[in-house]
């Protein structure tokens, strides 16, 4: 059957050899060939991965920078630089400055124009905000944008951005980008063979070299992506909401809309996305005075037609990558199967290789960005993805109150074994009526306790160093959630978390025991302080942790404790919410404790997560129930930050 076909397909003078069968060599020719293919496409997505992790740092980056402040990385700061606003002394002002508008902010006025000014980084991040910002508030429109118009811009169910993060959203949505590039399926088979075999046979009729024809096409394949990103970015221009052209008011849209004032509030605001800080507007009046900015569908120069749908760009896509997988394949197979006939196919063959890593390293970095924000405007919204979102944030939420009841309660053990760290004077107020004698009092009995103590300058660097080790021996996920809690304690956001913030989280919890010495003998823990240092606070100083201490302190009091210790820290966690019913938590008392620690986990939130981890409706909760819950949650950090990386294929 074997020669039969042989002598079907080749010519005679191709059998002639009796050695060699030229169909067996097909075969393995074909067999390296797809082995050579599977391997580029391995390649193409190993070389996704770093690009993928340097998409989610940028996003995360835009999600968390403030608005206010003359820090350097704060929207005001970077509108600064650029040129569009500007600061003028202003002594009657609240911050004693004024901003006065310098020039208009635009995206650019044509495609060439958008192009080379999204090379800012400013300009990038405005748009992933507005985009965020619509996202989050669908239908946040100027009430001069009529609604008839625009009937997609209708007010919709709104997400409670306290436990949404629009950057985990798109790593979701960013991961089945990649999987579009790599993935191979029938279809894709189909259009490739229906495409390229004609393609194939009439190029075979010219006298041209199979270099020539290689470094045409690579070229090709790469000008076909450039173009499908300029459409992408028209797309995405079209798409995203307008915004005022003063920087001022766009500051002012923006205000408290970061991820960390979202970690900080109360409660939601509800109707009003656009609240403000302390600092008020400055150069537009105070916030009730002033006009608030609002997001627009489009602006003169934007039309509201599109090139493509999400699945023809990724349709399109994913053949682009597979032929080009096609392309450098083929370069593989003919470098080995037969030598250069002449220096011209050598440079030819040189050319369409260094086509290849301009695909990989610059295009297609852009074409996955893009899609993947492309995907976010679509009005199809993945609400599983949405959920899963926020079902991890709700979860991070009991993590973060699970590690600070470990780090109270590291405190309490090290307090009852006499440890000299923990075993310190705390300021109070004195009883006395005389000033000077309260204070003397106060300082002889201090100075007494502090001669007591053991610890020293030389143990508390050590216990520094050694709690920053193990945070750096974290994952990234875990060290993610250990920031978010320092966000959260930061309530002033001057990026360090006072000794009062922590203490007055410990008595929002419930902690009423020594809650003021704990937070200062953890701090002591990692930070040597003099009795006068660390008296300071009764004129006027708190002492605080900064983000490196923070690190220090949280590693040491939370990672790597005995399983007996974490079981002990549920169980004190059971029997503050636990008041009414011996041995049995109800998800409204769990409700109403997460309420006294001020966040806004309703009774349905606190449903969904206990319907997670026991598939089934749970509205009371035993003892060893809660232990084994907390446990899960604990347990499910680095996990559940995976799965919302990967997202639902």
């Amino acid at each position: 059957i074997v020669d039969s076909l042989a002598a079907r397909v080749f010519s005679a003078e191709e059998l002639a050899d009796p050695h060699e069968n030229p169909l067996f060599e097909t075969f393995e020719l074909v067999h390296m060939m797809i082995f050579l293919l599977l391997i580029v496409l391995l390649f193409q997505a190993a070389a996704l991965l770093p690009m993928s992790h340097r998409a989610v740092e940028k996003w995360r980056r835009f999600e968390r920078t403030t608005t206010w402040g003359q820090k350097q990385g704060t929207l005001e700061t970077l509108f600064v630089q650029a040129g569009y606003i500007s600061r003028k002394a202003c002594p009657s002002s609240n911050r004693g400055v004024e901003l006065m508008f310098s020039k208009p902010f635009t995206y650019g006025c044509n495609w060439w124009e958008r192009a080379v000014m999204r090379q800012s980084g400013l300009i990038r991040m405005i748009m992933w905000r507005a985009v965020r910002h619509e996202f989050l508030w669908p239908g946040a429109v100027s009430e001069a944008v009529d609604p008839k118009a625009h009937p997609k811009h209708k007010k919709a169910a709104k997400l409670n951005p306290s436990f949404f993060s629009f950057e985990g959203y798109l790593r979701g949505l960013l991961s089945n980008t990649v999987v579009a590039l790599v993935e191979v399926d029938m279809i894709t088979w189909g259009l490739t063979l229906l495409f390229l075999m004609p393609l194939t046979y009439s190029l075979v009729s010219f006298s041209l070299s199979i270099e020539f024809l290689q470094c045409i096409i690579a070229w090709l394949l790469l000008a076909a992506a450039a173009g499908l990103a300029i459409c992408l970015e028209e797309d995405l221009y079209a798409m995203t909401p307008a915004l005022p052209n003063d920087a001022r008011r766009i500051l002012r849209l923006f205000s408290g809309t970061c991820m960390q004032d979202f970690q900080r509030v109360i409660t939601p605001r509800g109707e009003d996305p656009c609240h403000f800080d302390s600092l008020g507007a400055p150069g537009l009046g105070t916030p009730r005075d002033a006009q608030i900015a609002e997001l627009s569908p489009t602006d003169e120069n934007q039309t509201s037609e599109v090139f493509f749908s999400c699945e023809t760009y990724r349709r399109i896509l994913r053949l682009v990558a597979f032929w080009q997988a096609i392309c450098v394949t083929s370069l593989v197979v003919s470098f080995l199967s037969h030598p250069f006939a002449r220096p011209s196919s050598v440079i030819l063959h040189l050319l369409a290789w260094a086509e290849w890593p301009l695909m990989l390293f610059v295009v297609w970095p852009m074409l996955v960005r893009k899609l993947t924000m492309r995907y976010s405007l679509d009005d199809s919204k993945d609400w599983g993805l949405i959920r899963h979102v926020s079902l991890h944030h709700k979860e991070g939420l009991l993590r973060h109150h699970l590690r600070l009841m470990q780090v109270w309660a590291y405190f309490n053990r090290a307090f009852e074994a006499q440890e000299p760290w923990a075993n310190v004077p705390t300021p109070s107020p004195a009883k006395a009526t005389q000033k000077g004698e309260s204070r003397t009092v106060r300082r002889k009995s201090s100075a007494k306790s502090w001669a007591r103590a053991t610890f020293q300058k030389a143990d508390a660097e050590r216990n520094f160093r050694h709690g920053l080790q193990l945070f750096q021996g974290l994952g990234d996920p875990e060290q993610e959630e250990l920031w978010e809690l320092f966000e959260l304690l930061d309530t002033d956001g001057d990026e360090s978390v006072g000794v009062d913030e922590i203490v007055g989280k410990f008595k929002a919890m419930g902690l009423k025991d020594k809650p003021e010495t704990a937070a200062r003998s953890v701090l002591r823990l990692v930070e040597y302080s003099g009795i006068q240092s660390y008296l300071k606070v009764e004129h006027g100083h708190t002492p605080s942790f900064t983000w490196e201490k923070f690190q220090s302190m949280i590693a040491l009091t939370t990672t790597h404790r005995p399983e007996k210790e974490l079981e002990e820290d549920m169980t004190k966690i059971f029997n503050l919410i636990d008041k009414d019913h011996p041995d049995l938590v109800t998800v409204f008392e769990i409700t109403e404790w997460m309420r006294g620690i001020k966040r806004s986990l309703t009774e349905a939130d606190v449903a969904t997560v206990l319907h997670k981890h026991f598939c089934e409706a749970k509205p009371t909760l035993t003892r060893e129930e809660f232990v084994d819950w907390f446990q899960a949650i604990a347990a499910a950090g680095e996990e559940a930050e995976e799965a919302t990386h990967a997202g639902h294929h």
